[in-house]
């Protein structure tokens, strides 16, 4: 039987079968998993607004933590009949922005969310001047729907340093959402 070290220095040897595969006990868990508990450093952004008017900017999001943002869905309620749009990249300045303090999800943890949080009911309008490009569009045709819907993106939004993710109305109607996210470095999926 061939043996391998450790690589750390503890004189620990791991034993590998005669088909080279290494003999492992072994526990998995999710990497949202892992970065809360080991790190508390998951997060939900709730926020409750109703847009001024047509194509308004609700949420403004912009990571400045040294790791990456990965947000993996959305929960959205509706009031009325609107098209949510999820931006990213959008600069510039935010018109009549209300801080707005992400939860930690990991109770015994003491970590706050690095970047700049902002709901409002138009931040692009007035002097803004805020873009973005569309990266996910949901059309709810109201009649009557009373369910919180939870929309998992096809990929992982991925937010580096200094970039940002909004999301924009195409109406004047209450919107209730969730969004999940949390920072790793790429060290996280080693």
């Amino acid at each position: 039987m061939t043996m391998i070290k450790d690589g750390e220095g503890g004189g620990y040897m791991a034993g590998v079968t005669s088909e080279k595969r290494l003999k492992i006990a072994g526990v998995t868990s999710s990497i949202e998993h892992h970065i809360n508990h080991e790190y508390g450093k998951a997060f939900n952004m709730m926020f409750n607004e109703t847009a001024a008017g047509a194509d308004d900017c609700i949420v403004y999001m912009k990571n400045t933590d040294s790791c990456t943002m990965t947000i993996e869905g959305i929960y959205i309620y509706v009031a009325g009949a609107v098209t949510v749009t999820i931006k990213t990249g959008a600069s510039g300045t935010r018109n009549g922005a209300v801080t707005n303090v992400p939860a930690v999800l990991n109770a015994g943890a003491t970590t706050e969310a690095n970047g700049d949080f902002e709901t409002g009911s138009d931040l692009a309008g007035g002097s803004a001047t805020l873009d973005g490009t569309e990266i996910e569009v949901f059309k709810f045709r109201f009649s009557g729907e009373t369910d919180t819907k939870y929309f998992n993106f096809d990929q992982d939004i991925i937010v580096p340093q200094n970039q940002t993710i909004t999301v924009w109305l195409s109406a004047a109607v209450e919107v209730d959402g969730m969004i999940p996210f949390n920072y790793h470095s790429d060290e996280a999926y080693a």
